[in-house]
């Protein structure tokens, strides 16, 4: 069957880049993206964006958590 995180070989056009960044409002912003996360790394997650937040002001942060059920948005 594969592993989906080594076996994606089509990489997105200019146009659908662009697209996702407006989906997710991150234009050209820097982002923080804590994958696959489990209950109580998240909150390590949000500590550690703070701090990178004082130094990188445009930083955007994603968390994907590993379990679908703990997904909010915000």
């Amino acid at each position: 069957m594969g592993n989906l995180k080594f076996d994606i070989t089509n990489m997105l056009d200019k146009s659908e880049i662009k697209e996702l960044k407006n989906t997710l409002k991150i234009h050209d912003r820097k982002v923080f993206i804590a994958g696959s996360t489990h209950k109580g790394e998240d909150e390590i997650v949000i500590n550690v964006y703070k701090r990178l937040k004082n130094e990188f002001h445009d930083l955007k942060l994603i968390i994907a958590p590993r379990h679908p059920e703990r997904m909010i948005r915000c």
